[in-house]
């Protein structure tokens, strides 16, 4: 697995990156790393800010969860300047260290709150990547009405029923994006399943789960 701890906290309103703030007196990411640990996974890669990789919030959570999950392998790793290259930092370092996976998971480490009932889900949706299904993205309706604006400020109301948002974690078939990734132009892609899309490789969703929100203000917290 791959955990993003990108962010700087501007919009949480802290100096401090919100995935290293401390909930129930610890980090943010290390209770997401917690949660995740119930698959389990067997080498999970932290992808990290190269000014937060030497820190002691971060270095000493990773050694107490080295303890509590004896059975799975944490490893740090720097990130890049976008979501995607921190992506791609993490996949090769992940490959250094298992040669060759199959099958992996992305998730955002601003994303604690995970429930046994999306567990099962990601299990399932795990099972069924392979030849034909090359990513799995979780989704749930959106409930409020969207506005789309125009650069002539006309506006369009598009119809919500058929509108999802996107979660993670994302589940990757990588042998469809070996001989692929190096095609990738410089564009920015705000998730794996966008990046598969523009691979031309075949994107399927599974039920998501309200709760697991994105923390990205302090209220986010206090999960629904």
């Amino acid at each position: 697995m791959l955990l993003l701890l990108g962010g700087s906290g501007m919009r949480f309103g802290s100096n401090l990156p919100k995935q290293f703030h401390l909930v129930a007196n610890e980090p943010l990411f290390k209770a997401t790393c917690r949660s995740l640990c119930a698959l389990p996974f067997r080498y999970i890669v932290l992808v990290v800010n190269e000014n937060y990789i030497a820190e002691k919030i971060f270095t000493n959570a990773l050694q107490e969860l080295t303890l509590e999950f004896p059975s799975s392998q944490f490893i740090a790793t720097t990130g890049g300047n976008t979501r995607h290259l921190s992506f791609l930092n993490g996949l090769k370092e992940l490959k250094k260290i298992t040669g060759t996976s199959s099958h992996i998971a992305v998730h955002d480490a601003n994303r604690p709150f995970i429930s046994e009932s999306f567990i099962e889900n990601i299990r399932i949706a795990f099972n069924e990547l392979g030849e034909t299904a090359h990513a799995a993205v979780p989704v749930i309706p959106v409930t409020d009405s969207i506005l789309q604006k125009y650069e002539n400020e006309e506006v369009q109301y598009p119809d919500r029923s058929s509108l999802f948002a996107v979660q993670t974690p994302q589940l990757l078939f990588l042998p469809a994006f070996e001989n692929r990734l190096q095609t990738l132009n410089e564009d920015n892609y705000t998730d794996e399943g966008s990046m598969a899309l523009a691979l031309g490789l075949k994107v399927f969703t599974f039920e998501g789960d309200p709760g697991n929100v994105k923390i990205t203000y302090p209220s986010d917290l206090k999960p629904s």
